[in-house]
């Protein structure tokens, strides 16, 4: 995979993660968060460390799609979604289980469904750049 297509890919990605996490958690499910212990006060957040965390999630899952060849909008969404629901599962259970989380069950299962979609339409995104510019077969 070429190193520039892998930077494009994880910048998408980045954006993708920025753009609809803020959708998500800070419009759609906040009151949901916000009743079920995830702090939803964006006045409170370190914004540099929210932009450097969706960056190193772009550019994970544009990472585990280079090494595994995905160049479709299908197989990125797949890769992607998987990669994202236990990437998540294992952060928030992790959490919870050194008590360093406040969220219940529920919001921890809505929490790794959003990252897994989230995820899947990053690397549905990176699925079409690394797909570009390939020839279709005769």
């Amino acid at each position: 995979m070429k190193l520039s297509k892998l930077l494009a890919g994880g910048i998408i990605d980045a954006v993708i993660y920025f753009l609809l996490g803020y959708l998500f958690y800070g419009v759609l499910l906040n009151s949901f968060f916000a009743r079920n212990g995830m702090a939803t006060d964006m006045s409170k957040f370190t914004w540099w460390a929210m932009i450097l965390s969706t960056v190193a999630s772009g550019f994970l899952i544009a990472y585990v799609l280079s090494v595994a060849g995905a160049t479709t909008m299908g197989k990125g969404f797949a890769i992607g979604f998987v990669v994202g629901l236990l990437m998540e599962l294992s952060i928030d259970l992790g959490m919870y289980g050194m008590g360093q989380s406040m969220m219940d069950s529920s919001a921890i299962a809505v929490d790794a469904v959003i990252t897994a979609v989230i995820s899947g339409l990053a690397g549905l995104a990176t699925g079409m750049v690394y797909g570009s510019g390939k020839k279709a077969a005769a």
